[in-house]
């Protein structure tokens, strides 16, 4: 095949229903350590160690762009250091906005966002 195609060479995917598991695929051989998914924005956080970082974003972001278009999903690339700066900075715009919306002390608003509460509408519609 690859003689046919002049030398290109040619990465066989596997797909599959669950599209995080897909965009794994995707990014093979990177080693994905894990994926948070956000149905709304179809976009997924890709966190892979430092040492498949420059294979799972490729020269140019030519990997990471071919396996977005493949699957159909926005995929942010990023180490796990800068997973744990965009957790912490997402905590704590959503502690600002608890303890200055609901009128509660940080304390309960550090309960609600570990009970895994992101947004007002989430809290006042718990059934």
């Amino acid at each position: 095949l690859t003689t046919e195609l002049a030398g290109e060479r040619v990465d066989i995917v596997l797909w599959s229903e669950d599209p995080a598991q897909f965009v794994i695929g995707a990014l093979a051989p990177a080693n994905v350590q894990s994926i948070v998914v956000d149905e709304e924005r179809h976009a997924m956080d890709v966190v892979v160690d430092e040492e498949n970082l420059a294979i799972a974003i490729g020269r140019g972001g030519q990997n990471v762009r071919l396996a977005s278009e493949l699957t159909g999903w926005r995929i942010n690339i990023m180490s796990a250091e800068e997973s744990a700066a965009k957790h912490e900075q997402e905590s704590e715009s959503v502690r600002k906005l608890f303890v200055e919306k609901l009128d509660v002390d940080a304390e309960v608003a550090d309960i609600l966002i570990a009970e895994g509460f992101t947004s007002l509408e989430e809290v006042a519609y718990v059934p």
